[in-house]
């Protein structure tokens, strides 16, 4: 069953790599999406059935599968809104997912440091729902009193 969850998760978040592949070839963040994606699912299936009892390899499949995470949002974000470098969501995450992977590696216990962790992780969230509700507010203006 757990296999089966992490199969389909990893299909999941491979389809924004696969759409900016198909749509732009030569583009680095999809073929990285599709590289840190397949490396995170084979290091979780070997951490599910293989039963490995070592903190470094579940360390380095936390980080292996948060940087599959971040570098497939970071796709979608470059498939929906062309060039992802500058957008404040994609530095948000990228930030975030710095701080977690070494916190992961380092094995910081420090509590401050992990409040930073958080703060930053919800001013990603507060980004992404800044985007929908400026995206619904113009299509509630175009649906409604753009006739």
């Amino acid at each position: 069953m757990l296999t089966t969850l992490v199969l389909a998760a990893y299909f999941f978040t491979s389809l924004g790599p696969v759409w900016l592949a198909q749509r732009h070839p030569a583009s680095v963040v999809a073929r990285a999406g599709l590289a840190t994606g397949a490396a995170a699912l084979m290091l979780l299936l070997t951490g599910i059935w293989g039963t490995p009892d070592s903190d470094a390899f579940w360390k380095s499949t936390a980080i292996v599968t948060l940087l599959g995470l971040a570098v497939a949002y970071i796709a979608v974000v470059e498939l929906r809104q062309g060039r992802s470098a500058h957008r404040l969501a994609v530095k948000t995450v990228a930030l975030a997912v710095l701080l977690a992977c070494l916190g992961i590696a380092a094995g910081i216990k420090w509590p401050p440091y992990w409040w930073v962790f958080t703060l930053v992780a919800i001013a990603w969230a507060g980004v992404l729902l800044a985007q929908a509700l400026l995206f619904l507010g113009r299509w509630i203006e175009t649906r409604f009193h753009g006739r």
